[in-house]
């Protein structure tokens, strides 16, 4: 059952249904209905051959914090049939706007500088993700409200 946890933010464990298919720590986390939404798809895709939640940990310098190191824990990972071949995808589930350069607009100060820090910080951890996916012959994606078909 998921729990909302402010602003509407859902929270909650999820089940597969094809538990064989699951390849990573119990229980499984959705932290929202996004990451819910992708599970599912992963979890009922019978072209979706296996996947994971949080394991895979990627090391990064972020700049935003003086380039120290951190480990950054992607969403998902999952390995798909795709004709003859299988590929494996690394991906993060963001909102579309973190994945834009912030406008400064109306916002206050503080607001803009926040969201630049999340850019850059978002950045470095894509970058590094995008590295660490093409060291093992993967793909890094961010899926985000139109990806998940859940804005047009």
């Amino acid at each position: 059952m998921a729990k909302k946890k402010g602003y509407g933010f859902k929270q909650g464990k999820f089940t597969p249904q094809n538990k064989d298919k699951y390849k990573g720590s119990y229980p499984i986390i959705f932290r929202s209905s996004w990451e819910y939404k992708a599970f599912m798809y992963l979890d009922r895709n019978p072209k979706v051959l296996s996947w994971g939640s949080e394991s895979v940990v990627v090391k990064y310098r972020d700049p935003s914090r003086g380039n120290s190191v951190h480990r950054y824990f992607l969403d998902l990972v999952f390995s798909i049939k795709k004709g003859d071949n299988i590929e494996t995808y690394l991906v993060e589930i963001k909102p579309h706007k973190e994945t834009q350069v912030p406008k400064k607009g109306r916002k206050s100060e503080k607001t803009y500088l926040t969201e630049c820090a999340t850019y850059i910080r978002n950045s470095a951890k894509w970058k590094a993700a995008a590295k660490y996916a093409k060291k093992r012959g993967w793909k890094f994606c961010v899926w985000d409200e139109f990806a998940l078909n859940i804005k047009t």
